[in-house]
């Protein structure tokens, strides 16, 4: 018995669940079947589809060997059935698409809605004539239709027995299947009124004005304009009136009129944009995450439109995945991950080839790929993947080696060994044979690797390391306990000590992070180049050696070619050292897909970040509006984009940005202030004060709303939007009760050093300049925090000292990267600095 997966991708499994690998051609005849049915497909046929290069001799025989396979493949003989005209026999054989248009027959829609996980064979390419590629195509679209009468029937019925939350949801569904279908924008927009929520309604409809006007460049429909017209004027008179009589598109009024719903003719539209009634908004979370999901689905059309290039992938690029659990023991799951991780640190070590790797923490609503699509997104030509199992008290370990191209399997084998208590054993039988295999495939190089000896980290202490990278992007330090733990559990296991070294720093502890330095020293001859390389560099950025931290960088890149992560740290740190055009560069040379698969979605925003050193501030906005509809609560990519419109004098643009902003669930919430303030900073400079000041009174009735994280950090917040409001007193009232709670913290003594210093109070603001003055760096080096004298130049500049400002400006920058140029650049007291030539030479991006 197989079970074939064709909705929303690709995979076979037998009865037992185990997955069954198969060549492309194979997958290409079952998908053939698949579309055929019941009906089936001649033989003749079939061969024209899938072999139409070759001689009818050798494709027949290639047809007869696939075949002979497939029954291989499902343990029995008639898998396939007849003999001119041959169908796959659903006796033996199951498909995911087969079933959704059985229970839409059945009229069991929630099932059918449940089956569907997206397009027919999604992803999937298909070796075959461009003809077997349309067959496809068509069924892709029949399919979609499929399931979009099933959702619209459930939507129906949702509203029918008074369930509008339910009926919502459907109808988003629907328009995020569809973003272009005015259809079924209006009825999410109706389904919306009819909930009582108004508000969100008219962001759904303009979503839906944005996408059309955007992507297809054409109005929306007429009969979608009159009843959002209808609505916005409606709202702006009486928001608690009955909800307005459903518009149908006119297309589909007579399965309207069919269905009993009143239709009501188009008479004209009247441009959205005349009409932006002031309404008090009462935005509910999930139907504000509804339509954050429609308008990433819009967005998302959009933008890969415009960013996305052909994958490039090098069959000496490897990809190792991390190998899937079959044990049904949910307790070995670290066993796939430490697996896939000991084959790449031996490829790695090898120098021989380059290994592609994953991003170490990615948002939480990002889908993991199958493998073969995640090393397309790495550049990877060849990947290593497999499943363990239980074989008595024994892992065995069934791995292959795939063509990502070609999407054949090159090799496979077994590997086992060791117990469940320790299987690091069968681990590096599992190198070992790997790097034979690709030793044989890839790079006969690779031979001389096989037989050097070595040993995997305890399991317990992996675990623990597994445990820690998992805490990475959201609490370092309970990150930084499990790699402690781990290099207790295992004296030898470096790169958890590695990683400590560079949470120790990122921690502002640089004391611990050299300790750690210095000990490794010692066995320096075990260290991989790599590790030392960071090392040193930990330890450079430590001691503010800014280009020192540049050349190890550098070193390390060197060691794995091509590896997007890599050359991420790179650009960052050329950023720290000024080099912006070198970081656009770096970041350039990978496409936003895999430059996200490797390193996380900040990789999209640090490339936004520099796209504009040269004025490609329009680029930069469609890197941003691609990461958002990827990632639809990432709030840095919301403020990033919110901050070059504010650089572009894009008032108008902004301030509706940050009308959809405020009513999602963006996450951090911080960063939707931070950018709220940087962009009124941008604003400023443009010579528009009023806006600036409004964006800002914005930011902080947003910060006052927030109840998120201690209050102590939220006040301090305020204080500082109070500050660049000028409402001086307040601020001051605010923060010098903050200052006596928390003596030494800088921030707080630097705002109030600013904030008595614009009243006019100079004694008072040098006072604090002296205690700034007398704090040292020690180990806060962060490029990403402020600094003592930062604040110094800052209160310089307010009192109208040009040269210390410059002074000090420039020590700052030394001490601390220049990787927040173009924020220090706007600060609001630099602002009598501009046209120093000085200053421009200190703030301008290399």
């Amino acid at each position: 018995m197989l079970r074939i997966k064709t909705l929303g991708g690709w995979s076979v499994a037998r009865a037992d669940g185990r997955p069954r690998e198969m060549p492309a051609q194979r997958v290409a005849l079952l998908a053939l079947l698949c579309v055929a049915g019941e009906r089936g497909v001649t033989r003749d046929r079939a061969v024209a589809l899938l072999w139409p290069d070759r001689p009818d001799e050798n494709a027949r025989h290639s047809l007869g060997q696939s075949l002979y396979a497939l029954r291989r493949d499902a343990d029995s003989p008639d898998v396939v059935v007849g003999t001119t005209v041959i169908a796959l026999n659903p006796a033996v054989v199951s498909c995911d698409a087969w079933e959704l248009v059985g229970a839409v027959r059945a009229r069991d829609f929630a099932r059918a809605a449940d089956l569907y996980g997206g397009p027919f064979l999604s992803g999937v390419h298909l070796r075959g004539s461009a003809e077997l590629q349309q067959l496809v195509d068509a069924e892709a679209v029949r399919l979609a239709k499929v399931y979009a009468d099933a959702a619209e029937s459930l939507a129906r019925e949702s509203t029918d027995r008074g369930d509008l939350v339910g009926a919502v949801e459907w109808w988003r569904r629907l328009s995020a299947a569809d973003p272009f279908s005015s259809r079924a924008a209006v009825e999410l927009v109706r389904a919306l009124v009819q909930s009582g929520d108004r508000v969100a309604a008219l962001q759904a409809a303009r979503v839906h004005e944005t996408l059309v006007r955007e992507e297809l460049e054409v109005e929306p429909d007429p009969s979608f304009v009159q009843y959002v017209t209808s609505l916005r004027a409606e709202l702006s008179v009486s928001p608690s009136g009955a909800p307005l009589p459903l518009v149908v598109i006119p297309s589909e009024a007579p399965q309207a009129r069919r269905r009993g719903i009143a239709v009501v003719p188009a008479e004209g539209s009247v441009s959205p944009g005349e009409m932006r009634p002031n309404v008090t908004r009462d935005w509910r979370p999930a139907t504000t995450w509804a339509i954050a999901l429609v308008s990433a689905a819009a967005l998302l059309v959009g933008a890969t439109r415009n960013l996305r290039r052909p994958a490039e992938t090098d069959p000496k690029r490897v990809y190792v995945a991390a190998f899937q659990n079959g044990t049904g023991d949910q307790s070995l799951d670290p066993v796939g991950s430490m697996a896939s991780d000991w084959v790449s640190q031996g490829l790695e070590q090898s120098g021989i080839v380059a290994v592609a790797s994953a991003a170490r923490a990615e948002p939480a609503d990002m889908r993991r790929r199958k493998p073969d699509a995640e090393a397309s997104a790495l550049g990877a030509g060849t990947v290593v993947s497999g499943t363990y199992y239980k074989v008595g008290d024994q892992l065995r370990f069934q791995v292959k080696v795939s063509d990502v191209a070609r999407g054949e399997v090159l090799d496979s084998f077994d590997a086992a060994g060791g117990t469940l208590a320790d299987p690091t054993p069968a681990m590096e039988a599992v190198r070992q044979r790997a790097m034979g295999s690709l030793a044989s495939i890839v790079d006969p190089r690779l031979s001389s690797w096989v037989r050097v000896a070595s040993r995997p980290p305890s399991y317990q202490a992996y675990r623990e390391f597994v445990t820690g990278q998992s805490f990475w992007s959201t609490n370092q330090r309970e990150a930084l306990a499990h790699f402690q733990r781990a290099s207790a559990l295992d004296s030898t296991f470096y790169a958890a000590r590695v990683e400590a070294a560079i949470l120790h720093r990122l921690l502002n502890e640089c004391g611990a992070t050299e300790t750690i330095a210095a000990e490794l020293a010692a066995v320096r001859d075990r260290l991989a180049p790599y590790d030392y390389h960071v090392l040193d560099g930990q330890v450079a950025q430590c001691h503010g050696d800014w280009e020192h931290s540049y050349r190890e960088a550098r070193a390390v890149a060197d060691l794995r070619p091509g590896s997007a992560f890599l050359e991420y740290s790179v650009a960052i740190q050329a950023m720290q050292v000024g080099r912006y055009r070198e970081a656009r560069e770096l970041l350039g040379h990978h496409t936003l897909e895999r430059g996200v698969a490797e390193v996380g979605a900040n990789y999209a925003v640090v490339y936004a970040h520099v796209l504009p050193v040269d004025g490609d501030r329009s680029k930069a906005l469609s890197v941003l509006r691609w990461l958002r509809a990827r990632y639809p609560t990432f709030a840095r990519a919301w403020g990033s984009e919110l901050v070059l419109l504010a650089r572009d004098g894009r008032v108008d643009a902004a301030e509706r940005l940050i009308d959809t902003m405020t009513t999602l669930p963006l996450v951090p919430s911080t960063a939707v202030t931070v950018a709220m303030r940087r962009a009124a900073a941008a604003l400023s400079i443009r010579g528009e004060p009023e806006s600036a000041q409004r964006m800002r009174a914005r930011a902080l009735a947003f910060a006052s709303a927030n109840t998120t994280g201690p209050k102590a950090q939220r006040d301090a917040e305020r204080a500082q939007i109070l500050y660049e409001l000028g409402r001086l007193d307040e601020a001051r009232e605010i923060l010098e009760p903050l200052v006596a709670s928390d003596s030494g913290n800088v921030e707080l003594r630097g705002y109030l050093a600013l904030t008595v210093a614009r009243c006019g109070e100079e004694s008072e603001a040098r006072e604090i300049d002296a205690w700034l003055a007398s704090q040292t760096l020690g180990a806060d080096r962060n490029p990403y925090v402020f600094t003592p004298t930062l604040f110094r130049a800052r209160i310089a500049a307010e009192l109208g000292e040009t040269d210390r400002a410059l002074a000090l400006l420039r020590t700052a920058l030394d001490q601390n990267s220049r990787f927040l140029l173009p924020v220090i650049a706007e600060y609001d007291e630099f602002a009598g600095l501009r046209r120093d030539e000085r200053f421009r030479r200190l703030v301008a991006l290399q």
